[in-house]
């Protein structure tokens, strides 16, 4: 096996000031919205090997060098925390927000192509560029004064465009304000509507 091309001194440099610089701007780094309360020093031996979680972590691949197993673990953990039906429930872990929000609506699209999304105005910034990428019809909704989105104004725009199935963008902890919005006020306003094909996308 061909040992891998060591790093010029040039190079070495460059990482080694790029450390310096790092670790002098987390003198002054308060959270965006991560903090430094982690230590993931047991990982490092792993860093050595080509790991990559390709495809499915329920169906077997021929690329072994993975960790499905915890990819399993971890899903079996939020199905805990959010009291989904285990024969029913499927997911895998997403490499970021970004990824999780793009294939949760992807998923609504292929369930409702003529849909309409909405989101309020505290939602992620990543939604309206995944928007325009899979080419799906939104509307923004307005947000309370603490990043909630609006139901009164959600039950208004939804009632005009009553003849395309809502796909509702709601917040479970806003990037800036950690707003929460209200699932079972969303759930009564489609109730109350007799909307029944409906999507409810939690980020």
């Amino acid at each position: 096996m061909r040992k891998p091309k060591q790093l010029s001194r040039e190079d070495q440099e460059k990482l080694d000031n790029l450390e310096k610089n790092l670790e002098k701007e987390l003198e002054h780094f308060i959270g965006y919205p991560c903090n430094t309360l982690f230590d993931y020093s047991a990982l490092y031996h792993f860093l050595k090997l080509p790991l990559n979680n390709i495809g499915d972590p329920y169906v077997p691949t021929n690329y072994h060098i993975n960790t499905h197993e915890f990819e399993r673990e971890v899903i079996e953990i939020f199905k805990k925390l959010t009291n989904a039906p285990k024969k029913s429930t499927w997911g895998y872990v997403t490499n970021g927000g970004t990824e999780g929000n793009l294939y949760g609506i992807f998923l609504a699209r292929e369930m409702f192509p003529d849909c309409m999304v909405y989101y309020s105005e505290d939602s992620h910034y990543s939604v309206n560029k995944i928007l325009r990428c899979l080419h799906v019809r939104n509307i923004m909704i307005r947000s309370n004064p603490d990043g909630t989105m609006n139901l009164d104004d959600l039950r208004e725009t939804i009632k005009i465009h009553r003849d395309v199935p809502p796909v509702i963008f709601a917040n479970i902890g806003s990037t800036m304000k950690g707003a929460c919005d209200d699932l079972l006020g969303i759930q009564k306003i489609l109730k109350d509507l007799a909307i029944k094909r409906h999507y409810i996308h939690a980020d």
